[in-house]
């Protein structure tokens, strides 16, 4: 069985390399991806020989838990729509949870990115063919990257396979996601993180928290195989164990987790709770809606609208994504040593980056944009409506993100300068998105699936879209940039700012309403066919 799921591997390669062009330039795409990183590690690990042998074990060390954790977590963040991901897929073949579970296993190693870890681990044995007994070292170093590969590729198969069973449901799958995200984000952090940590701590504690890491989970078949070059057998077995045991457990938790894919769910007693909690709570949120909202039809659409942004996992990403963005920004230049003034950028880059969402919404709706059009609703409404539940929460958001950091740069008296950027550049790129959204619209995953997958050609489409756009906002905030640099020289100029920056904003907005709802009413039907392939 294991061979035949490995063949049936190999025969889905092969037909996407023979399928379309979109097919094509994927698979492409990603061994290229995979041949860069594990050319990169091997030649890392090659050139790892000739330094010394304490600092190629702390490299090693650092670089095999960043891989582990690597693989653990991103592939949480792809497409599931491959058939060898989900266990469940198999549940009428007649197979054990433990042939199952192996099979999958070596699938995963049959792969490009698995392929380059299972051979860019055994470069460890040129790293450390060194020390008191080399031909011993390369020996234990050969099995301990073996070792620390399949860990890897445990720790991929184990995570999403339990992972699957939360995304399986709407709110398992928005929580997943949104964990995912914070914490993927948050490896920006690692590199100038652990640079500001080793410039301030003395080398010894450096050398003490490699230690601990080489001990770790994560770290252990990889500390095995230095601890070999050195010479320091005990701690070899006792790496070792703790390398072998995590394996172990990693493929135990594994089996677990298939068997639990192939078993049935149960009845449907306590499914049937579920739907009059969520009615509840969706009658509660129209209620709040309703009560904010003025009884008209662009207050209708508005909190229709807005309710996309508390329910829909797509447009949750973004929520989730932007305050990350706000603490890299914010927290970056400290670690850096950078000029604390780089923090006035924040608030301005929150505002350009919610307009940039927005550049593709009308895409999101898919085939139901048909509601629209056969409701008769203006386009200039929808345009309208689209914006202000974007603004009803990003406007107070960004306003408040731009004096923290004015106060954050030591310039509190720039704080009506950044608040008046950050809003023109909000205002000024909703009536942009307004345009490029029907303008322009590319394909986008559909609803319930996975926000990060994307769609063949979706790609190339994205980046002439948002290309074009960025050549026309820009120019159109040359006036307010201009002003911001009057402001930070003059800083009473920067309430002048915020007075042109919100008529401005708001007449180019009204602008990017009027223009993009006489696209959208003129090419409504065109509309509906691009978005419902």
């Amino acid at each position: 069985m294991v061979g035949v799921l490995v063949r049936l591997r190999l025969t889905l390669l092969r037909h996407q390399a023979t399928g379309g062009v979109e097919k094509v330039l994927l698979l492409v795409f990603g061994s290229m991806v995979a041949l860069g990183a594990g050319g990169g590690a091997t030649a890392l690990l090659v050139g790892l020989r000739l330094v010394p042998l304490d600092v190629a074990g702390a490299a090693v060390v650092a670089l095999g838990v960043v891989t582990v954790g690597a693989w653990a977590l991103l592939p949480l963040l792809t497409s599931s729509d491959d058939v060898l991901v989900d266990p469940a897929r198999f549940a009428l073949v007649p197979l054990a949870p433990g042939t199952l579970a192996r099979g999958l296993l070596a699938a995963s190693a049959a792969t490009p990115m698995g392929a380059v870890t299972v051979l860019a681990s055994m470069a460890l044995t040129v790293t450390f063919s060194r020390g008191p007994a080399p031909v011993v070292a390369v020996l234990v170093s050969l099995v301990a990257g073996l070792l620390g590969a399949l860990t890897c590729l445990l720790a991929s198969r184990a995570v999403l396979t339990w992972a699957a069973s939360l995304l399986a449901g709407r709110r398992g799958r928005e929580v997943t996601i949104g964990v995912g995200v914070v914490l993927v984000s948050m490896l920006g952090l690692v590199g100038p993180g652990v640079s500001a940590v080793a410039d301030r701590l003395r080398s010894g504690a450096v050398t003490a928290l490699v230690e601990v890491a080489a001990w770790s989970p994560a770290g252990a078949a990889w500390g095995t195989a230095w601890a070999a070059a050195e010479g320091r057998w005990a701690v070899v077995a006792g790496r070792g164990l703790v390398a072998v045991a995590t394996a172990a457990v990693l493929w135990l938790l594994y089996v677990r987790a298939v068997r639990s894919r192939l078993r049935p769910t149960g009845g449907g007693r306590a499914r049937a709770r579920v739907p009059d909690r969520a009615e509840a709570a969706a009658r509660a949120e129209a209620a709040a809606r309703r009560s904010l909202l003025p009884d008209t039809r662009l207050g209708a659409l508005t909190g229709r609208h807005l309710r996309y942004w508390v329910r829909d996992p797509r447009y949750q990403l973004s929520v989730v994504t932007l305050p990350v963005v706000v603490v890299l920004l914010l927290v970056l230049p400290l670690l850096a040593d950078a000029p604390s003034g780089f923090a006035l950028a924040v608030g301005p880059t929150l505002g350009l980056l919610l307009a940039v969402t927005m550049l593709n919404e009308l895409a999101f709706d898919g085939s139901a944009v048909w509601t629209a059009l056969a409701a008769g609703v203006r386009g200039r409404e929808d345009r309208t409506a689209r914006t202000l539940a974007l603004l009803v929460w990003a406007a107070p958001a960004t306003v408040v993100v731009s004096v923290v950091g004015a106060v954050v740069a030591g310039r509190p008296e720039l704080a009506p300068a950044a608040v008046g950027l950050a809003v023109g550049c909000l205002l000024v790129g909703l009536g942009v998105a307004s345009v490029s959204s029907v303008a322009m619209p590319f394909p986008v995953p559909p609803a319930g699936a996975n926000p990060f997958a994307g769609n063949p050609g979706a790609g190339t489409a994205a980046l002439v879209q948002q290309g074009l756009s960025l050549l026309v906002l820009l120019p159109l905030l040359a006036p307010l940039l201009g002003l911001a640099v009057w402001a930070w020289f003059t800083p009473v100029v920067g309430w002048l700012l915020v007075a042109v920056a919100t008529g401005y904003g708001v007449a180019l907005l009204a602008v990017g309403t009027t223009v993009g709802g006489r696209i959208m009413d003129r090419r409504g039907p065109e509309l509906l066919a691009r978005l419902s392939r």
